[in-house]
């Protein structure tokens, strides 16, 4: 009985998109963990400054004070806008791009994106004072050489960011997974090979 090429691709293939449809769903699920651990990051880090700079803080006591906590809300009720203008884009995502080589070893580079996006408190920082905004210390996104802050560089956290344990499961699942979706696409590129191949036999032996 011949070999019927045709069904082994087909289930493959269906392999392939249930691979892809997991991969969307780690997606959103890295996006909602992202959301929550950054505007979480913006009021500890916030407070961080604020009781550090004391000096500073008791200047501001009053309506100034006031305000800045009202910016801090706004930018925590805006965070997953960031997050959606950073990190919820195709061409992060193997899903949605596909890159054809290197699976196995892929995974979206998302260090620079959360650091955009945790990055954005350095707004409200600068404006009240407690970081400056040019020179040494300043939370501005680096040139590709990494020697100097470029004109219109935006806000970007330049130091140690550890990220919430949700974060780095899901990135560790969505890893395991283009691995895994790696495979599958091998077997469909062998599994086309050797269907040519065998209809090209086939041609060959009737002609």
């Amino acid at each position: 009985m011949p070999r019927n090429f045709r069904a082994e691709i087909e289930a493959a293939e269906k392999e392939l998109e249930a691979i892809k449809s997991e991969l969307r769903g780690i997606r959103q699920h890295f996006l909602l963990a992202t959301t929550e651990f950054v505007r979480q990051w913006y009021r500890q880090q916030a407070e961080t400054f604020v009781k550090h700079n004391h000096e500073l803080t008791k200047k501001l006591e009053g309506e100034k004070l006031s305000q800045l906590k009202a910016d801090l809300a706004k930018l925590e009720n805006d965070t997953s806008t960031a997050i959606s203008e950073y990190l919820d884009v195709d061409e992060l995502w193997w899903q949605a791009k596909e890159v054809e080589q290197g699976y196995g070893a892929w995974a979206p580079d998302l260090d620079k994106p959360v650091r955009l996006a945790v990055g954005r408190l350095a707004i409200i920082l600068e404006k009240y004072g407690y970081l400056a905004s040019e020179g040494s210390g300043v939370w501005r996104e680096w040139d590709k050489s990494r020697s100097y802050h470029p004109p219109g560089a935006r806000p970007y956290y330049p130091y140690s960011l550890d990220w919430s344990q949700s974060m780095i499961d899901s990135m560790k699942g969505y890893r395991e997974l283009c691995s895994k979706a790696f495979r599958v696409t091998q077997t469909i590129g062998r599994l086309k090979q050797e269907k040519g191949s065998s209809e090209a036999e086939e041609l060959w032996r009737k002609a």
